[in-house]
């Protein structure tokens, strides 16, 4: 991705702006992403115990949910981090502490599971480490979310209603680990909402709002589920500009996890200025991302709010 950022020039760009809408949904904090023991139909999995690679060999990440690929009889993942409780390095944790921690998880849980641990239980652990013992540094960070991209009204109608079957809550915090991998791959195999990725809240609250003010989702109180629904981006297009360039043929752009983005047929590079994520760059923090072009021309407008009708509009990369 670097060399990529250090060769492309904004002003050789096209200019655009996002209007993909997407399915939000908080995750739960992932497991560790090994080949499970056996495939989706059952057989006996030859990879057992090894590290989840995409369809190219390479690493998704060390974290995250695995979902089923039907289709191909095969495991797929998407890298969201390790469950947990953040604590800063000055914090002291002595046995007494990690005593009376376990008798709170106990006392919630029983014996508890590991898939139990969801985001809700988290946060009200992190609460209960603040208020009763007193660890101004506990919080389980920015919690992730799972985004659906190029996602139909009828899409999130679906994803809802399959959320309120499996949560007696209507409210996907809900949800275990293993639901919550059942409902990714819904998503993948039935809905055919290949575009998945991984996120967290905070990106949520900077830069997406809801689709539809109208249909907020409510849980069964009546209470608004954050972080959850079918979501654009807020962009101002006179400020919340991308650029986009094209490689044509067969190319691959590695991320800094060294996992890499694929296109047989040529990728759009999208810029654009992430100050957590970027690259330094004239005096500005760039990062990039690549899409495929079809994708590309559903997802983005030129900078003046009009449809992109050709990959050929999108300079190429010199």
């Amino acid at each position: 991705m670097e060399e990529v950022i250090s060769k492309v020039d904004a002003l050789a760009c096209l200019p655009c702006i996002s209007r993909a809408t997407k399915i939000v949904i908080p995750a739960p904090y992932g497991k560790a992403l090994i080949e499970p023991a056996t495939l989706p139909n059952g057989d006996t999995n030859p990879k057992a115990g090894a590290l989840l690679t995409d369809k190219r060999g390479n690493i998704i990440g060390t974290a995250g949910v695995i979902f089923p690929n039907h289709t191909d009889n095969c495991w797929q993942a998407i890298a969201t981090g390790a469950r947990g409780i953040k604590l800063d390095a000055s914090e002291r944790i002595g046995p007494e502490t990690v005593t009376a921690i376990q008798g709170w998880v106990t006392s919630k849980l029983g014996s508890p599971s590991f898939e139990q641990l969801t985001p809700k239980f988290l946060r009200e652990l992190a609460q209960y480490m603040l208020t009763d013992l007193k660890i101004i540094s506990s919080r389980p960070g920015s919690p992730p979310v799972i985004l659906a991209n190029l996602a139909a009204p009828s899409d999130w109608d679906a994803v809802r209603a399959w959320v309120a079957e499996h949560a007696t809550s209507g409210d996907p915090n809900d949800l275990s680990l293993k639901q919550f991998e059942e409902l990714i791959g819904f998503m993948d195999s039935t809905l055919l909402l290949d575009d998945l990725y991984d996120s967290d809240q905070d990106y949520v609250t900077k830069k997406l709002v809801c689709a539809d003010i109208a249909d907020v989702p409510l849980n069964r109180d009546g209470a608004v589920i954050p972080y959850f629904g079918l979501m654009q981006r807020n962009d101002n297009p006179a400020v919340d500009k991308y650029f986009a360039v094209r490689v044509d043929g067969p190319v691959q752009l590695f991320r800094p996890d060294h996992t890499a983005q694929i296109g047989d047929d040529g990728l759009v590079i999208v810029l654009m200025v992430d100050e957590k994520r970027g690259i330094e760059k004239l005096g500005k923090r760039w990062y990039c991302r690549g899409m495929q072009p079809d994708r590309f021309l559903r997802s983005y407008l030129d900078s003046n709010e009009h449809s992109i009708d050709s990959i050929d509009c999108v300079p190429l990369l010199g």
